[in-house]
């Protein structure tokens, strides 16, 4: 009897101890847990990385629409001829020389406002001869390409072959949706003009050094 008592309480402890072994470990694990969420490095690691680029300055532009061509004809014998490029020419009927309607376009394709120059390389007198003009006006085909205007658009001036030209913006300005201009011409001339072909290069120059 005294036997069988013995064994029960060392069976009792053994259980007691597989009991408390199972509660340590569970505790152990918990704090170690607990500790480990504490030290932020331990959780969590970090490393960075880069991306760069270069962006160089474009100044560009570019007559989209380069080319204003009247065709062939008879100069009027009573009155003054006149072809402009806006479809308006008084041309008298049976003179043979086409209606034009598309001026030149001209688009800021860089990526830098600037201010813009426009020249000939003739002038009236060299290009007609006689009392003939040779005339020009600007317009914006989309709203804010020129906020700095330094001529009046839709006015007509006299084509310009010296240095540079004409100032036309002081700012011509980059943007999509505001960075394009349209240029008409307006040509008359006399009975007398002299017969042949004749032309004359228009010259856009972008300057970002004085843009203002």
């Amino acid at each position: 009897m005294k036997q069988e008592s013995s064994d029960n309480l060392l069976l009792t402890f053994a259980v007691i101890a597989v009991i408390v072994s199972i509660l340590g470990a569970g505790v152990a694990y918990n704090s170690v847990s607990n500790f480990r969420n504490l030290i932020t490095g331990f959780v969590v690691n970090t490393t960075t990385a880069t991306v760069n680029v270069t962006i160089s300055s474009n100044v560009l532009i570019n007559f989209t629409t380069y080319n204003i061509d009247f065709g062939s004809g008879t100069p009027a014998q009573a009155e003054t001829t006149e072809l402009i490029s806006t479809g308006d020419s008084n041309s008298p009927a049976g003179l043979d020389f086409d209606e034009n309607s598309a001026g030149f376009v001209l688009e800021n394709m860089g990526n830098e406002n600037g201010s813009l120059w426009l020249k000939t390389d003739k002038t009236a007198a060299t290009l007609l001869g006689g009392t003939g003009t040779f005339k020009y006006n600007v317009s914006e085909i989309e709203p804010g390409s020129c906020p700095k205007q330094n001529v009046t658009f839709g006015l007509w001036y006299d084509v310009n072959t010296t240095g540079d030209g004409t100032l036309i913006c002081a700012r011509f300005p980059s943007g999509d949706g505001m960075d394009t201009l349209r240029i008409d011409v307006n040509l008359t001339f006399p009975p007398t003009t002299t017969s042949g072909d004749k032309g004359a290069i228009f010259t856009a120059k972008i300057d970002d050094s004085n843009e203002e």
